[in-house]
């Protein structure tokens, strides 16, 4: 189960993607290319520092999100991804 500051976090910064002004060609990178765009660098609460962020495009689902980079091989999450496997988990 999601720690209750990590859904905090996340309704922090999926605000962010509202805030970002993607051109035609950005959109065409993400989407086609799989080139995630940098917005910046945002930190949330509890975090010790900041961290990057970036839009991408997820091909399941079809959306555009905004996500920081995990684990070693710096991989960004689709929210709905996440939902669907945490949802098989719970099963």
């Amino acid at each position: 189960m999601k720690h209750e500051r990590d859904v905090v976090c996340f309704e922090e910064y999926s605000k962010l993607l509202d805030k970002v002004k993607l051109s035609i060609i950005d959109k065409f990178k993400i989407r086609y290319f799989g080139i995630p765009k940098y917005v910046g660098h945002y930190k949330c609460n509890g975090w010790l520092e900041e961290h990057p962020f970036y839009v991408a495009y997820c091909q399941r689902h079809k959306v555009f999100f905004i996500d920081y980079p995990h684990g070693y091989t710096k991989y960004l999450h689709c929210p709905l991804c996440l939902i669907e496997v945490q949802s098989h988990i719970e099963k």
